[in-house]
């Protein structure tokens, strides 16, 4: 399941799962969208959006640059310019902070909903972010930066903070969890990551992202490295968290953004 709170975006995800263009395929866990779990209430984190639909938190997002910010395709798929802001330079959801219009949002062109390769989408904001102690932009990781295996990353969002819990969180929320290799995640979901994806969380479980978390980011060293994209349930053993790998998308980044 995709990593944000859209109902329709939810179902259908997992829906597209259940087969391939070659016919059926062997069941999968379901998968579901992203909130931390197992973290703590974080302090203001400078580059974490709430991404809202008609201003109700749907996901996290990102700022990269003055007029720009990157979130996961899944959040955005279907929604349009005028339905969709950005809310920055908060720790509670429900108040505080400034509200962003977005002027232009771009889906990478190859997004796959079924398989979630390629899950990044960029937003233009109508006035540049105020830049200032509470809302500043994150350096994106380089193309071809891959972090090591057990780095450090973390992750942040208002999500829920467990697989069946609907209800987010007020506060801000941020965990510290490993990075996974990608051919260890491979093997362990089932052939499903690309290039395009890396993973995360500890494989004992107990610490993850979640439903509402989807969009938002996973810090290695001070560089956005990951989006919060899917998994198989929240936090459960064996079954680490997976983001979109942005220095395996930093060209088409930049080709967009300039950044």
């Amino acid at each position: 399941m995709l990593r944000t709170v859209v109902a329709v975006l939810i179902l259908a995800a997992v829906a597209d799962r259940g087969h391939s263009a070659d016919g059926p395929v062997k069941p999968i866990p379901e998968v579901v969208p992203e909130r931390i779990i197992g973290g703590s209430t974080s302090n203001i984190i400078p580059y974490q959006l709430s991404l809202r639909s008609y201003n109700t938190h749907t996901c996290g997002a990102v700022i990269i640059s003055a007029y720009w910010a990157v979130t996961s395709a899944h959040c955005t798929a279907g929604g349009t310019i005028s339905s969709l802001t950005l809310l920055a330079g908060t720790t509670n959801r429900l108040s505080g902070g400034a509200l962003y219009r977005i002027s232009r949002i771009v889906n990478h062109p190859l997004f796959d909903q079924r398989t979630h390769n390629n899950d990044i989408a960029l937003l233009k904001v109508s006035v540049p972010f105020n830049f200032n102690d509470l809302v500043h932009p994150i350096p994106l990781a380089y193309s071809g930066q891959t972090p090591t295996t057990g780095s450090a990353a973390m992750v942040s969002g208002w999500g829920s903070f467990s697989t069946n819990s609907p209800a987010l969180s007020t506060y801000l929320q941020s965990v510290v969890i490993p990075v996974i290799d990608n051919s260890t995640c491979n093997k362990l979901l089932n052939g499903r990551i690309t290039a395009n994806m890396l993973c995360a969380g500890p494989l004992t479980g107990g610490k993850d992202a979640c439903a509402g978390d989807g969009g938002g980011p996973l810090v290695v060293n001070g560089f956005l490295h990951g989006i919060v994209s899917w998994g198989v349930g929240c936090a459960q053993r064996n079954s680490p968290g997976v983001y979109t790998n942005v220095s395996a998308l930093r060209l088409w980044i930049a080709s967009v953004t300039g950044v």
